[in-house]
This record gives C-alpha cells, sequence and structure tokens, in this order.
C-alpha cells in the first residue's frame, strides 16, 4: 500500500513482529504517522488528509492510529462509533 511504499522509499521496512502487529524497521515502531517528537526519519508528522461529504442526516467520523485498522475493518470501526454515540 501507499503507506509501506512511502516507509520503504525511505529505507525503511514494514514487518509483522513475533508479537503480532506490523512494525516499522528500524526502530520497531507500530506506526508511521505521529504526533510530536519522534527518533526516526521513518515516522512522520505529516497527515494522511480524505475530505468527503457528510450526509443531510449527520455522520461520525473515526480518528485513529494506524493500530486501530489493524484489529477492526472500517465497517466494525463504524458500528462501535455509532454503538458510543
Amino acid at each position: 500500500d501507499a503507506e509501506r511504499l512511502r516507509i520503504e522509499r525511505a529505507g525503511g521496512e514494514v514487518r509483522k513482529d513475533k508479537s503480532g502487529p506490523y512494525r516499522l524497521y528500524p526502530g520497531g515502531l507500530m506506526m508511521g504517522r505521529v504526533l510530536g517528537d519522534v527518533d526516526t526519519p521513518l515516522a512522520v508528522a505529516e497527515p494522511g488528509i480524505r475530505v468527503a461529504l457528510a450526509p443531510p442526516g449527520g455522520a461520525r467520523i473515526v480518528v485513529a492510529s494506524d493500530g486501530l485498522w489493524d484489529e477492526l475493518s472500517p465497517r466494525a470501526a463504524l458500528k462501535l462509533a455509532h454503538a458510543l454515540a
């Protein structure tokens, strides 16, 4: 995917660790996008942005790190968001 390609072009590697989640190497970070300081050039603070129009009745927005998407499908995340509203 595009994020893996961005990391590989920067000289990094994405692989599944023995503990299960995908990690960014070198460093072993579990995410490629961060907020705040980070000690590797492979993790960037530039957000992924997507524009969408909300339907007239309103909508839910799920803002999450890639760790959530490793565990939940978009449909499951939205179902959870609706249940919490």
